[in-house]
Parts: C-alpha cells; structure tokens; sequence
C-alpha cells in the first residue's frame, strides 16, 4: 500500500527592507478565527518605530498590537509597515483564515480516507479490504470487507464502507475491526459514496440512481438522478 501526503503551505512575504542593516518586523503567526469575533493581531520589530496594519478588507489601524473582526468568510492577508525613527521601512504578513462557525457536531463525508480518535482508515479497492493505522504507534493491519471498497465514513465507534463490486454496505466495529452490519444494496446498484451520523448511514447508488439509507438496521432508497456519487 502507497500513502501520499499533499501538503499546501501558506507563508507572509519576507521582510522588505529599505537600506538598513538588521531592521525586520514580525506580523505574528497565521491565524483562524470565526466570522464576526474579535482577534487581537501583535507585531514585533528590532528597534523603536511605528506600525500600520492593512487587514485585508480595507481597514487599517495604527500600533503594534490591534484587534480586529471581519464580515465574511476567507482567506485575509494581513500586512504590518512598520517605520523606524530612520525613515527605513519595513513589512511582513500573516495569512487570517476567516471561517463560518464550526457546527456542534462535526460533518460527515465520504472519502477514501478517514481518522478518529488517533486511527486512520483507508479502502483498498483492489484487495477488498481496508488498511488501519494507529498513527501513535505506526502499527497497521489489514482487514478483509466487502468486494470493491470505494469510500467509507467514521460514525463514533463505527466505519461504514461502501462497496462497488459487492453492491453491499458493510459496517465495522472501529475498535475490533469486525463487521457489525452488512446489507445488500441490490443487483446493479454500484453504491459510491457513504456518510454516517448519529446512526443513520447514506450510500449514493450511482447504478440505480438512487440514494439508500440505513438506519436501525432497516435499508430504504430514494431515486434522485443519473449517477449520483460523493455524499455529505
């Protein structure tokens, strides 16, 4: 089994400097905050001067340390210009990722790759089976389910794998890796993506068109479409 990890960095400009040896400011570390809240933004510099912040939607405020909320979801670069009792100018920035309250109960999609509680779970369609790994420790085991894994969702102490090639959802116990549940999703069916909370489990039917949901152990579908495929 092949992981591959991608990585996307994000990183202020460095320091620009006017002529003077040794002259940097500091905008501080990156930031998240929600949408609406307050976040207090502190720059440092080598020697005594003046700080001008740009906050990336059109405000600016003066001094070293400002607090600051903003409207509306995104990425906001944030500059500080700082000016010494010399003249020489200098700058640094910092990325504010500005997002929408978190949601009391975390979201579920499918994916081909999950973690909970310190243990990642992967398909691996061409063995039938899923790869678990304690990434404390490093250890993994493969455990065998159903024909064709392509996607799965972790559901507290569960891990819902939906299969293509076995037109079958199958349900793991998280902790023992066992099958819990398995329910035959029908001829042709080709189920693709899974999402599970709070009991209830979609699978997307992309061969019938339908989307099926399990709860309780009982299986309903509902037709939505031509090839229905990712869930959330």
């Amino acid at each position: 089994m092949i992981l591959w990890v991608a990585l996307a960095c994000t990183a202020g400009p460095p320091d620009t400097d006017t002529g003077t040896p040794g002259l940097t400011v500091d905008a501080g570390p990156d930031a998240a905050v929600p949408v609406g809240a307050v976040l207090t933004l502190r720059a440092t510099a080598t020697e005594a001067g003046e700080f001008l912040w740009d906050l990336g939607d059109g405000t600016r405020q003066a001094g070293a340390e400002v607090s600051h909320s903003w409207d509306s979801a995104a990425h906001r670069h944030v500059v500080v210009q700082f000016t010494a009792a010399s003249g020489a100018r200098v700058t640094d920035g910092a990325t504010v990722t500005v997002h929408l309250p978190l949601a009391a109960i975390a979201p579920s999609w499918s994916s081909t790759i999950a973690e909970a509680d310190g243990i990642l779970w992967a398909v691996n369609p061409e063995a039938d089976s899923l790869a678990r790994i304690d990434t404390a420790t490093g250890s993994w085991a493969e455990i065998p389910t159903c024909a064709g894994p392509r996607t799965l969702a972790i559901d507290g102490d569960r891990v819902a794998v939906a299969c293509e090639d076995g037109e079958a959802l199958w349900i793991h116990d998280g902790a023992t890796a066992n099958p819990l549940e398995t329910h035959d999703l029908g001829p042709g069916s080709r189920p693709f993506g899974v999402a599970s909370r709070e009991g209830r489990t979609w699978v997307s039917l992309q061969g019938t068109g339908a989307l099926a949901r399990i709860e309780a152990g009982e299986l309903s579908t509902f037709p939505i479409g031509t090839d229905p495929r990712g869930v959330a």
